[in-house]
């Protein structure tokens, strides 16, 4: 990880082939903070992949649990149980006791060496998708109040857009991890 701070861009692995993954990988590894392999390349692969592909790279892991507290914290502690990423994700949406339970479940697995991030509003959807599923306000007044609720339940940052960052920066401050897709 020693080039994270040098470099802090992840290079998004979006391919299901582990063979092309880890040819992508070795070819950025150097000029990259590290590597994002997601729940297509999981799912395809298993986690034991992910760990032999980022190798010595930084890892982000993004997988996006979404569910009752301890099905998103066993989710978290199996996954930590085989690999070591920088980041893990879960989603903001989720509520504090989930936000809260996966603080806590990736604090205790990874001794503190992962960071977890939390996803406010995914990047398809827009005012009227949020309306449609009962949220009021503009995208990015959820945007702010799913961060700050992230926050205080324990997460490291958010995953957010480019044109949020810097309403996210001013509101959290400069050790809040925001990790732009």
């Amino acid at each position: 990880m020693s080039g994270w701070q040098a470099a802090p861009i992840y290079v998004a692995l979006d391919t299901t082939d582990p063979a092309r993954a880890g040819a992508w990988a070795d070819a950025v590894r150097p000029h990259a903070g590290g590597v994002k392999l997601g729940l297509e390349f999981c799912w395809a692969n298993g986690i034991a992949a992910a760990r032999e592909v980022s190798g010595a790279a930084a890892l982000f892991l993004d997988l996006k649990p979404h569910d009752i507290p301890d099905t998103v914290a066993g989710s978290l502690r199996a996954v930590l149980g085989h690999v070591r990423p920088r980041h893990i994700n879960t989603h903001a949406s989720g509520g504090a006791a989930m936000l809260e339970a996966a603080a806590e479940a990736v604090a205790s697995a990874s001794g503190g060496e992962t960071r977890l991030l939390a996803v406010t509003v995914l990047t398809s959807l827009d005012g009227n998708d949020l309306a449609t599923v009962g949220q009021q306000g503009t995208t990015s007044e959820q945007v702010l109040r799913l961060a700050r609720l992230a926050r205080a339940c324990g997460c490291h940052g958010v995953v957010c857009s480019p044109a949020e960052v810097a309403m996210l920066r001013a509101a959290m401050g400069p050790d809040f991890d925001l990790v732009v897709p």
